[in-house]
């Protein structure tokens, strides 16, 4: 059986391959140059999903129903292709297909929970590096209290907003897109920079963007990350101790979402960590 989330993987193999090909340089065709490539440990990959899952369930985290189809799982000839590709066994493309994807989706609740965000025509429209982008093409509904994409303002979900430079900074106007909102509070919301490529946080009433994180990327990363940390709680008794886990892996996946200690993920964990305590 086909993992029904990597159903879209040959069309992205395919789109890889057309730009691979399409820079041919000076010795004919670049996609020819890639050595054979290395291929796809497919036993290895399925056997630590399949204790993974193993353990997921045997914790009840999930359905013994789950259980029965584990046996007969393949990965997708779309996934292999990647690897030769790529021709490498760590790249980004191939973390997202085996492992990201499928924990988002789970993290996030589903078709139910996501919605879909337009992630490839963004990087063929705007000016963001292409490393800015996660490797999804969808966002969560809601995490928690942190984020919320079903959006309860006057504003559209991908609306695009002009923010001014400050009269004292100069430069051009920014484009960012309008990717979500503070839950139980519309004028406080989640903007795309589409030049840098950053999360911004605006206060509508406030009118002053400040640094969320460096990276759309990095910013689903923590909206996964933070998801997981709220599915396993437990309760107040040992709160602090996993939040502090949390927040020491965030700030080295990104540092710059940390600099400020009124920061937006830098109040978060604040107020979470103090919540435990008392």
């Amino acid at each position: 059986m086909v993992n029904p989330f990597y159903v879209d993987v040959a069309a992205k193999v395919e789109r890889l391959r057309s730009i691979i090909s399409d820079d041919h340089g000076d010795d004919g065709d670049f996609l020819a140059l890639f050595p054979a490539g290395i291929e796809l440990a497919e036993d290895s990959v399925l056997g630590s999903y399949r204790r993974q899952m193993e353990s997921i369930i045997d914790s009840g985290r999930a359905s013994e129903d789950v259980r029965a189809g584990l046996d007969d799982l393949s990965l997708p000839n779309a996934m292999l292709e990647l690897y030769r590709i790529t021709n490498h066994p760590t790249a980004d493309l191939v973390e997202f297909f085996g492992r990201f994807t499928k924990d988002c989706w789970d993290a996030w609740g589903g078709e139910k929970g996501t919605l879909p965000c337009p992630v490839d025509e963004w990087k063929d429209e705007f000016k963001a590096p292409i490393d800015a982008y996660p490797g999804i093409d969808f966002l969560p509904v809601c995490v928690s209290y942190v984020y919320c994409s079903a959006l309860r303002g006057e504003m559209d979900l991908y609306s695009r907003i002009h923010l001014e430079p400050h009269a004292d900074d100069g430069g051009d106007a920014v484009t960012t897109i309008l990717v979500g909102e503070v839950p139980d509070c519309d004028q406080m919301i989640f903007l795309f920079d589409t030049h840098h490529g950053s999360v911004l946080f605006l206060d509508l009433e406030a009118g002053i963007p400040e640094l969320v994180n460096s990276s759309l990327k990095c910013f689903v990363e923590f909206l996964y990350r933070f998801a997981m940390f709220a599915e396993a709680d437990e309760g107040i008794e040992g709160r602090a101790i996993r939040a502090d886990d949390l927040y020491r892996e965030l700030a080295q996946l990104d540092p710059s979402a940390f600099v400020e200690s009124d920061s937006w993920w830098s109040m978060i964990f604040h107020e979470l960590m103090s919540a435990a305590e008392v």
